[in-house]
């Protein structure tokens, strides 16, 4: 299979279409090694082969339900057998909600941007040039384990670089089924909750209090506020820091992943600490609000709600 897939498309091709054959092979409960790799191999040969029987490439103009990005070889592969490897994972059946939620998040925050790199699809609809370089993706750092231009280019040392980017991938992409299914997943109902209690925390309810740290939250609270036409009303989110012995302040961004807030803290406070942000404030406790204004610290929970409140009213 390995020199097969070496030869229709190269190293690179071959270790991103390997993505899912290194997770399925640990599937041993279910799955024997040799079923998937048939399974594998029928599809990428399917793929492959289209083009040249047909006239047209099926990758280059399939997409997950819900998404615009073109799906490559590994997301097609993800496509029809990921959903057996989440079931695994959650020990839920295939068909549940659980599994469906989780399948969608590890292709959103994983899969999808294997495939719109291996597409050439741009990450931002704009004509400027990129800020800065980005060499630490998965795809890139697959690129990185071909043999070099001037090295050993032998099958032997082909197969050695392979065998590296399958650990790769492979390790990478059980990581994040993983961390979806078992600590991302189980934090979807403690926002649920956080909204719920809103008002019980401002009347505004436009303050939101999680009852752990280090829960992900933003993602969770932005499709649930979609799901249930909440608006962008929620503007700040308050948890407590354990190790710091501390409550925390963060805004809530205009989108997952996005540094633009909804609403910062006031600018008077960016970038001041202790005693001085106490003074400006006029709360005390105040550790620091960061430069950019998106997240702060108090030593108290009734400090940062405070702070959570002044910056509702204050630019």
């Amino acid at each position: 299979m390995y020199a097969y897939l070496h030869d229709l498309t190269g190293t690179w091709r071959k270790c991103m279409r390997s993505k899912l054959f290194a997770a399925l092979q640990k599937r041993r409960d279910t799955i024997t090694i040799n079923e998937a790799s048939r399974k594998c191999l029928v599809m990428v040969t399917r793929l492959t082969a289209a083009p040249y029987v047909a006239g047209c490439a099926p990758h280059s103009v399939i997409c997950l339900l819900g998404f615009v990005t073109k799906l490559s070889s590994a997301g097609l592969v993800y496509k029809h057998f990921g959903k057996e490897l989440v079931a695994a994972a959650t020990g839920h059946p295939a068909d549940s909600s659980i599994v469906e939620t989780t399948w969608l998040a590890v292709y959103k925050y994983f899969m999808e941007a294997v495939d719109g790199i291996d597409n050439g699809v741009n990450q931002y609809e704009s004509n400027k040039p990129a800020r800065y370089v980005n060499n630490t993706n998965l795809s890139s750092r697959v690129a990185n384990l071909n043999p070099p231009w001037n090295g050993d280019e032998s099958e032997q040392a082909s197969n050695a670089h392979f065998q590296k980017a399958m650990q790769l991938t492979g390790q990478e992409f059980m990581d994040a089924l993983q961390y979806y299914s078992k600590s991302w997943l189980p934090a979807r109902a403690l926002v649920q909750q956080a909204i719920e209690g809103r008002h019980g925390v401002d009347p505004s309810g436009s303050i939101i209090k999680l009852p752990v740290a280090g829960c992900p939250w933003k993602e969770h609270l932005a499709q649930l506020e979609e799901e249930q036409r909440l608006g962008d009303s929620i503007k700040f989110c308050l948890y407590e820091d354990t190790r710091a012995h501390a409550w925390r302040v963060q805004t809530v961004p205009v989108e997952p992943g996005s540094f633009q807030s909804r609403k910062t803290l006031p600018k008077a406070w960016m970038g001041i600490r202790d005693q001085e942000l106490d003074s400006i404030s006029g709360i005390p406790g105040c550790i620091f609000v960061h430069a950019s204004g998106f997240i702060g610290g108090n030593k108290t929970y009734e400090g940062t709600l405070e702070m959570a409140r002044q910056g509702l009213t204050r630019e």
